[in-house]
């Protein structure tokens, strides 16, 4: 099934840690390649918190994401958006943000919510992760196999995100 996608290239640096196996077998020259965050990314300058919880990036088939939030809010925090809805109900909506104007705008909420598509995929998360991390944000994210030990809060139910923002 991976075959197609593969065929007219030398080699693939892949996200998906976890599948290189698969990959291979199908016949596919893979390398694992994980994403980082740019040198040059601002640090997080912390104001006066508008938010207990900051997301940015599209809500689409997020379903995870959107859960962990519904949860926050539920439970009576505040929590802002950027990105392209349809947002939760009780979210602060926010334009998507530009990735060097992220810093601006984490310096405005307590926490960072890290929650990506597949994070049953171990070996597989979000870049939003290590640009969160690079720029100094406080980041809650959510449990994926094979998660380096890093300086951030994690979750594996959305009910604990409640007890990380406490």
């Amino acid at each position: 099934t991976f075959r197609p996608c593969f065929e007219n290239v030398d080699l693939s640096l892949v996200k998906e840690r976890s599948l290189l196996d698969e990959y291979r077998e199908a016949g596919c020259r893979v390398e694992w390649f994980d994403q980082g965050c740019p040198s040059t990314m601002p640090a997080v300058v912390p104001v006066a918190p508008e938010w207990d919880l900051l997301v940015w990036g599209q809500v689409g088939h997020y379903r995870q994401r959107v859960h962990a939030v519904e949860t926050a809010l539920k439970a009576g925090y505040t929590v802002a958006w950027a990105g392209t809805g349809p947002y939760p109900a009780g979210v602060v909506q926010l334009p998507w943000t530009a990735p060097e104007e992220l810093p601006k705008l984490a310096s405005r909420a307590r926490c960072v919510l890290s929650c990506g598509v597949r994070n049953e995929i171990a070996g597989y998360w979000s870049d939003s992760l290590w640009l969160a991390l690079g720029m100094g944000a406080c980041v809650i994210r959510k449990q994926t196999p094979g998660l380096p030990d890093g300086p951030y809060f994690t979750y594996h139910e959305d009910s604990e995100v409640v007890s990380r923002l406490r």
